[in-house]
Formats: C-alpha cells, structure tokens, sequence
C-alpha cells in the first residue's frame, strides 16, 4: 500500500478543529498501513515529517512530470480579443492567492 499526500497545506492553513483532526486521524493511519507515503516535494516531505513526526524514511518524494509523447506546446500561438486567465485550483483558497492573480 502506497499513500499519495500532495501537499503539506492543511498544516499551514488549518481549517476547523474538526477539519484538523480529520486530516491527522487519517494521515496517521495511512502512514500506519502504507509502506510508503509518496509526496510530491522536498518540502512536502519536510512539513509532512516536522507536523506529523512520521519518519522521514517513510516518505518518498517522487516529483510531478509530464507525457512528452501526449502533451506539449503548441508550435501556433492563437490569440483572442479578450484577456483570458487559465486557472485551476481552489477559488476560496487563501494560500493559493487568486486575488493577487486577478488583480
């Protein structure tokens, strides 16, 4: 068994008690089964080790990577009359700072 844990973000923006509690609660027991936890990041495995105190030897960081062969940059650029922002993530977030982006 091998968990994926793609960010140390709940530590650092915590919602509500229950939220926080939560999110141990099941780290805790998917660091408790798997072999080993898979983040996407040194800094991931830092958080994740320092909130946690899960072994750093349990975590493995295997970085985010992309299909050559399926996915890459279009040799035409196509404009439009209109600005557009591509955006993917969570709007209500606060760390991932939308307002700055739209502004």
């Amino acid at each position: 068994v091998f968990t994926t844990v793609h960010d140390a973000i709940p530590f650092h923006f915590p919602g509500s008690w229950l939220d926080q509690k939560m999110y141990k609660y099941h780290l805790k027991n998917a660091a408790k089964i798997s072999e080993k936890l898979i983040v996407v990041s040194d800094q991931s495995k830092e958080d994740l080790a320092d909130f946690t105190g899960i072994s750093t030897e349990k975590i493995e960081v295997i970085y985010n990577g992309i299909n050559h062969d399926h996915f890459f940059p279009d040799a035409e650029k196509h404009h439009n009359q209109v600005f557009t922002i591509r955006y993917l993530g969570g709007l209500g977030a606060p760390h991932k700072n939308t307002e700055a982006l739209i502004r």
